[in-house]
């Protein structure tokens, strides 16, 4: 009969031995992925304007290897930074064409948004696929529930800033700020040829009929029912920003509430 013995040492090497092994193991994959990660991590930060709602969305065509993308909405702030929204692009689409949709409104005290992206692996620029819009709560092309609203009027088209007096600057993108620091306006999400074309306002003297067509429901019926009110100041590098009262600022999201026309960039500015 053969006599078994157990060796403590032997065990007590042995397991030593594994735990080392796995603490290099652990060790490789902390000092890899952080590095990994960031690297096909990319980033898209745009500006918040107030009481808005924001699509953000991609079409990303071909295969993105063999996890799904993510994308990840934060907002940042006095308060830090929050996590909106997180969406798998395996979610939506098919294998070769990869579509993800998230909606954010802006949050209380946030003044930026930043969209993030795990693209696994892949060199795309954000800029190329990624797409972000201010969204309209009013259907214009519904022209009953549009004719209702101008029957009543209830409605305004557009925003007129009466600016004269104030030494403005003419601006691509000029901003429209309240007293308490909220972005009212800035036209951010708009796209790059219209900001080189058009601007994300239309300037003049006095109203007109050109700038008119700027604040006008477009369609089938077309309406024109500005909200026009007075800037306090002028402030910015180039003075081209402008300063709004708070009692003003309600005025707006009054009317933002019924028809969003800051999301279809509806902005006049009188200059001098």
């Amino acid at each position: 009969m053969e006599d078994f013995r157990i060796d403590g040492g032997y065990i007590m090497r042995s397991l030593l031995h594994r735990a080392l092994l796995t603490l290099c193991v652990l060790v490789v994959i902390v000092w890899v992925y952080p590095v990994s990660a960031e690297a096909a991590l990319a980033t898209r930060t745009f500006l918040l304007e107030a009481n808005a709602t924001y699509e953000v969305s991609y079409d990303l065509e071909g295969e993105l290897g063999s996890d799904p993308a993510r994308i990840s909405l934060w907002t940042h702030g006095l308060g830090g930074d929050f996590l909106n929204a997180s969406r798998l692009s395996g979610a939506f689409g098919t294998r070769d064409n990869h579509v993800v949709k998230l909606l954010l409104k802006t949050p209380p005290n946030m003044t930026r948004a930043s969209v993030m992206v795990d693209l696994d692996q892949m060199d795309v620029d954000l800029y190329d696929f990624l797409q972000i819009v201010r969204k309209s709560n009013l259907d214009t092309q519904i022209a009953t529930g549009l004719l209702q609203l101008v029957m009543y009027r209830q409605i305004y088209t557009g925003l007129v800033v009466d600016a004269r007096g104030l030494e403005i600057q003419r601006g691509m993108s000029p901003r429209i700020w309240s007293e308490s620091g909220q972005l009212i306006y800035g036209g951010v999400t708009a796209p790059y040829e219209m900001v080189q074309q058009q601007g994300v306002v239309s300037y003049g003297k006095e109203i007109s009929p050109y700038l008119l067509q700027r604040v006008t429901i477009p369609g089938k019926l077309s309406y024109t029912s500005p909200l026009t009110v007075q800037a306090m100041d002028v402030f910015g590098p180039a003075n081209t920003e402008l300063l709004i009262s708070e009692e003003v600022a309600q005025q707006i999201f009054e009317a933002l509430s019924i028809y969003d026309f800051l999301a279809d960039y509806s902005v006049v500015i009188l200059v001098d």
